[in-house]
C-alpha cells in the first residue's frame, strides 16, 4: 500500500492510498480534518463518532477495481498514477526534468 499526504488548506488533509488484490489495483483517497486526527492521535476519550449534524471527520472516495488484465483498465490505472505522481512533483526540479523529457 501507498500512502501519500498533503495539505490542501488549513485543518483540511488527503491521504492517498493504493491497494492491490490479486491482478486488481484500488484507489482511495481518505479526506479528514483535525477532529480526525485528534480521534486518532487523542487520549482516547473521543467519542467514535461526532455528534449528530456536524461535518464527517472522515470521508473515503475509492475507484476501482482497476483489472490489470484489461488492457484498458490498466491504461486508465497507469494514467492516474502517472497524473498523481507528476502532479506530486510539479514543483520539484525533478518534475521540472520530467516536463522537459515529455515536451
Amino acid at each position: 500500500m501507498i500512502l501519500l499526504q498533503w495539505k490542501t488548506r488549513v485543518n483540511t488533509y488527503h491521504t492517498f492510498m493504493v491497494a492491490q488484490d490479486h491482478l486488481y489495483f484500488h484507489i482511495s483517497i481518505g479526506s479528514y480534518d483535525n477532529t480526525y486526527l485528534k480521534y486518532i492521535f487523542g487520549s482516547g476519550i473521543q467519542p467514535v463518532r461526532p455528534a449528530q449534524g456536524e461535518i464527517p471527520f472522515l470521508e473515503i472516495q475509492e475507484f476501482g477495481p482497476f483489472d490489470v488484465t484489461n488492457e484498458e483498465e490498466l491504461g486508465e490505472f497507469l494514467h492516474i498514477m502517472l497524473s498523481f505522481i507528476l502532479w506530486q512533483l510539479e514543483q520539484t526540479e525533478t518534475g521540472t526534468t520530467f516536463k522537459r523529457a515529455l515536451s
